[in-house]
Order: structure tokens, then C-alpha cells, then sequence
């Protein structure tokens, strides 16, 4: 089973970095990790360069938690989709227990 991770974001987002490298280091990492931001303080020039395997989008005008989620599910390929908010550091093994739940 695939997942696909969609994280919803707005503004500055301080702890989104290590939000998606902690995705990325789970023992199964998910198949494909979705940002979507909205509002001030784009990131995707630098989340590209960093994470250039995630996809990134971006919206001037401002979403809230809701509708950007449901943007970025509109991109997800996933069997499985799974929203995690941009300051949640996953424990190793999330991955798997979502997909077992």
C-alpha cells in the first residue's frame, strides 16, 4: 500500500524542515509527501532545492487548514492519504502504523 503525506501550511512555518525529514526517515517512508502553502513567506524555491523528491505548492491568497488540505489531497497518488500538521515530528514507524490501523 502506498501513502501519501499532505501537509498543510500557512505562513512562515518554522518547524516544516524537520516535519518532512522526519517523514523521510521512517523505516517505510511514505511514498510521496504533498506541502501545501498558502499565504506570506512562499518556501517552495527552498524546500525544492532542499527536498527536491516533494512536491510543493502555493497559493498567495490564504487557506485555511481545511481547504489547503483538501488541495493537496487533490494532487495525492497514494492508496493511502494521511494529513499531518507542518510542527509534527512522527515517531519511526508512523508510517507503518497507519497503514496497519
Amino acid at each position: 500500500m502506498t501513502v501519501s503525506v499532505v501537509i498543510p501550511v500557512y505562513g512562515a512555518a518554522p518547524y516544516l524542515q524537520r516535519c518532512i525529514a522526519a517523514l523521510r526517515a521512517q523505516t517505510l517512508p511514505p511514498s510521496q509527501i504533498i506541502v501545501f502553502h498558502s499565504g506570506p513567506e512562499d518556501p517552495t524555491g527552498e524546500l525544492s532545492r532542499i527536498f527536491p523528491d516533494i512536491s510543493v505548492y502555493h497559493s498567495e491568497a490564504r487557506h485555511f487548514a481545511g481547504a489547503s488540505r483538501k488541495a493537496g489531497a487533490a494532487h495525492a497518488t497514494g492508496d493511502m492519504v494521511v494529513f499531518i500538521d507542518s510542527d509534527v515530528m512522527v515517531v519511526p514507524g508512523f508510517i507503518e502504523a497507519m497503514q496497519a490501523a
